[in-house]
C-alpha cells in the first residue's frame, strides 16, 4: 500500500513563519493536511488542475506564474549545489520566500516580503562593493556563474508571469519588487562567482 503524504506531517511544519529564518512551505502543508494515497489523480489529463476546490485550466495565467515560480525553484536548488555553505544558505532561504509567494498566488497564504526585498538590496550593496563593474557579461565563467546566471534569467521570467497574472487578479506589488530585487541579487552573486 502506498504510504500517504500524512504520515509525514510530524516533519512538515504546518504554519507560516514570518520570523528571520525565512518563510515555511505553506503547500507542503496543504498536501500534509489533505493526504493522498497515490501521486497521480488522472484529473489533469484533460488540461485542468484542481486549486482550492476549483478547476483551473493549466494553461491560465496564474498556473502559469505559478509553474515559473516552481522552475525558479528548482535552479536555485542546482545553483546551491555549486556553492560555499553561505552561499547554499542564502539561496535556502530564497527559496522558502519563492514558496511563500506561491502559497500567496494560489491563495493559500499571505507572506510579508518588504524586508526581505531590503534584505536582497543589502546584500546586493555587500556583493558589488560600491564599485562599478560591467553589466553585460557573457555567461560561463565557471559552473556557479553559468547556474545563477540561468537562475536569474528564470527568475526574470517568473516577473513577467507575476506581472502578466496581475492584470486578471488582485497581486501583491511587493511580490513584483521582490523578483526584480532577486534577479538584481542573482546578477550580482554570479559575477562575484566568476
Amino acid at each position: 500500500m502506498a504510504k500517504s503524504f500524512g504520515q509525514y506531517a510530524a516533519v512538515v511544519p504546518m504554519q507560516l513563519d514570518t520570523t528571520a529564518s525565512g518563510i515555511v512551505p505553506v503547500l507542503m502543508a496543504f498536501l500534509v493536511k489533505n493526504t493522498m494515497e497515490k501521486i497521480y489523480t488522472r484529473q489533469g489529463d484533460r488540461g485542468q488542475s484542481r486549486l482550492k476546490g476549483k478547476r483551473v485550466a493549466k494553461d491560465s495565467p496564474l498556473l502559469i506564474a505559478v509553474g515559473s515560480l516552481d522552475e525558479l525553484m528548482s535552479f536555485l536548488g542546482w545553483a546551491k549545489l555549486a556553492l560555499d555553505r553561505n552561499g547554499n544558505r542564502q539561496l535556502e532561504e530564497i527559496q522558502k520566500d519563492i514558496q511563500g509567494i506561491m502559497a500567496q498566488l494560489a491563495g493559500y497564504a499571505d507572506v510579508k516580503l518588504s524586508g526581505r526585498t531590503q534584505k536582497l538590496e543589502r546584500q546586493i550593496d555587500v556583493i558589488w562593493g560600491g564599485k562599478s563593474k560591467n553589466k553585460f557579461v557573457l555567461p560561463g565563467a565557471n559552473e556557479a556563474e553559468a547556474r545563477l546566471q540561468l537562475a536569474r534569467v528564470v527568475c526574470r521570467r517568473a516577473e513577467r508571469m507575476v506581472v502578466r497574472l496581475g492584470r486578471e487578479q488582485a497581486v501583491s506589488g511587493t511580490i513584483a519588487a521582490y523578483l526584480n530585487r532577486l534577479s538584481d541579487f542573482l546578477f550580482a552573486l554570479a559575477v562575484a562567482n566568476s
